[in-house]
């Protein structure tokens, strides 16, 4: 038996300025999931992202393979978080649109 999963990650920058982007926990993050989960990832969007992140991936953009770069999209705007058209409403949060309750216990994830 196989089981196919396939992940969105939202990553919303809307209370972050460039100061406080916690980058060694992304860091460790992005190492864990992709030992422990490759080829998971569908669709990563970071939303309301600051200026220097949109800088800097327009520059790591041309070393990124194509397939990665089309999953991976980044906006600094507010009104770009039209998502309902990639997930469904009852697994969305209210705040960006869906009908699920926004989540309000944030624990630290338990990685490998």
């Amino acid at each position: 038996m196989f089981i196919i999963e396939q992940w969105r990650v939202i990553i919303d920058l809307t209370s972050c300025s460039v100061l406080n982007i916690p980058i060694a926990t992304l860091k460790d993050i992005s190492k864990n999931l992709s030992c422990n989960y490759r080829s998971r990832l569908c669709k990563m969007l970071v939303l309301s992202a600051p200026l220097v992140v949109t800088g800097i991936w327009h520059m790591l953009k041309s070393i990124i393979p194509v397939v990665t770069q089309q999953k991976i999209t980044i906006t600094s705007s507010e009104k770009e978080k039209k998502l309902l058209d990639q997930v469904q409403a009852n697994q969305l949060e209210k705040k960006f649109g869906g009908t699920c309750e926004n989540a309000t216990d944030f624990t630290e994830p338990i990685l490998p």
